[in-house]
């Protein structure tokens, strides 16, 4: 996951372009809910000489896992992608199956809430069933375009 660049994270960023810092850090984040530790990985861009700025040069990433070897790190960024660029397309997905209604009655509108929710999830259900699924990514068979020809 990138990384804002704060001052903080800028100066750790400074610290590894002039070759004091390390490419891998320790970082705690803190919020509202307390405080928790990071590792944090500096990786040079590929167009790094358009940037003017040092910190515009490098992508700051956080992970939690405890991989040693930083290009196992580098090497996993885009098999993570893929599969949670998977999930975010779903969810876009299950707008379609949202039932329309201009009803006030709030039964009304939670039994078809309830249903679209069910229709959601049988398209799911339905997707694993044909999919081939070797590396964990399912790619829709029953694209969501049958369900708007074809009404339930």
């Amino acid at each position: 996951m990138m990384v804002k660049k704060s001052k903080p994270i800028q100066r750790l960023v400074k610290d590894y372009h002039d070759g004091i810092g390390k490419q891998t850090v320790q970082y705690t984040v803190k919020s509202k809910n307390g405080s928790e530790r990071i590792r944090l990985l500096i990786v040079k861009r590929r167009d790094a000489d358009s940037y003017k700025k040092i910190t515009g040069k490098y992508v700051v990433l956080a992970y939690r896992s405890r991989r040693r070897r930083v290009k196992d790190v580098i090497d996993d960024i885009p098999e993570e992608y893929r599969k949670r660029w998977g999930i975010e397309t779903g969810y876009c997905n299950i707008g379609f199956m949202r039932a329309k209604t201009r009803s006030m009655i709030p039964g009304v509108r939670q039994l078809l809430f309830l249903f679209s929710a069910a229709g959601a999830n049988l398209w799911t259900l339905a997707n694993y069933g044909v999919a081939d699924a070797k590396d964990g990514i399912i790619t829709p068979t029953i694209t969501i375009e049958f369900f708007k020809t074809h009404p339930l």
